[in-house]
């Protein structure tokens, strides 16, 4: 494909690890450092020495601090910027964004006040019905895409060429990447795993076992399709990388922030600890959304629930999980 010009903002740890596959692929980069100080001295050793310092970059990569000068002339905006400053971070860059350019956000999560999903945020902000916006979603841990090592991730986008064209500029032989139109469903699964990898967390630090570990991940997946589809999401969408294949990476890995999280509480750390230590824990927040959702729309979904009463009402982990095993009996099938 023809080459292109790509902007990535901000110069973070998942920011900086995409940048690998499309300068690997011989696109020009540039990357945007809020201070001057890091943007320099990345042009210099062309390594990001506060994220990733150990990764180099093959191709055209540079870096600015410059807003404008970073968006000018790029055919595509990556934004790469934690869930609760996308608003914020799109209305500051707003005036450098030109009508045919393509917006890719990669931040996976539910905007607190609106409920919105990052497209959604996006779009109302930008207010043009024919944006060319895409999301990213996957079983994606930064560090390993800037390791070169196998990975896989889906680009959703209502328009198909949008899709193709992400497709190609991102896809190497250690990234592969596959399209998907149901953009709500692919934002969703990206967003509510994290609440359930909460859970397993708690489980995992409460000495649960493997089978609890198993079954909380089996019916999670069945609370994220519940809560998705009545919401509008393809069902069929959370049996893919962002719904399934991201539950998984999520919950099982001590990578993973949110399950992080949830180990700690079940070795007996106060949830209020972990809303005010300023770390980023995004399925801390979801959990609030997801649940506030549920119950406008009158539809169970205990495990999601049972994070919610542990990090925000003060039940203890133990009482929680005896409480989930009360549940009422069912089919699997939800009859």
């Amino acid at each position: 494909m023809r080459r292109l010009n790509i902007a990535i903002l901000p110069a973070g740890v998942w920011g900086t690890a995409l940048v690998v596959p499309v300068s690997d692929n011989g696109h020009r980069v540039t990357l945007y450092f809020r201070q001057n100080a890091d943007a320099k001295k990345f042009n210099e050793v062309k390594r990001n020495l506060k994220r990733l310092p150990e990764i180099r970059f093959n191709g055209q990569v540079s870096a600015t601090s410059n807003l404008k000068k970073a968006i000018s002339g790029a055919n595509i905006l990556v934004l790469a910027c934690d869930v609760y400053h996308v608003r914020n971070f799109f209305k500051q860059i707003k005036p450098f964004v030109k009508e045919n350019m393509i917006i890719l956000c990669s931040a996976k999560g539910i905007e607190k006040k609106t409920n919105l999903c990052m497209s959604e945020v996006l779009s109302e902000v930008y207010s043009n019905n024919n944006a060319n916006l895409a999301v990213m979603s996957g079983p994606n841990f930064a560090v390993e895409v800037a390791k070169r090592l196998p990975t896989m991730t889906v680009i959703a986008s209502k328009k198909k060429t949008v899709g193709n064209l992400l497709q190609k500029a991102f896809s190497t032989e250690n990234f592969k990447v596959y399209t998907q139109d149901d953009v709500l469903g692919v934002e969703l699964g990206g967003a509510l795993k994290n609440v359930i990898a909460i859970g397993v967390g708690i489980g995992e630090g409460l000495r649960m076992g493997e089978n609890c570990r198993a079954a909380l991940i089996t019916r999670g997946i069945a609370e994220m399709i519940k809560l998705g589809t009545v919401l509008g999401a393809n069902k069929l969408t959370f049996a893919g990388l962002s719904g399934m294949g991201d539950l998984i990476l999520t919950c099982t890995s001590a990578q993973s922030r949110n399950y992080k999280a949830g180990f700690k509480i079940g070795r007996g750390m106060n949830p209020k600890d972990l809303l005010t230590s300023g770390e980023t824990i995004e399925g801390l927040r979801t959990v609030k959304v997801a649940v506030g959702i549920a119950k406008k729309k009158n539809i169970e979904i205990p495990i999601m629930e049972m994070v919610y009463k542990i990090v925000y009402q003060g039940l203890k982990p133990k009482i929680g999980f005896r409480e989930l095993m009360k549940f009422e009996l069912s089919s699997e099938n939800g009859d």
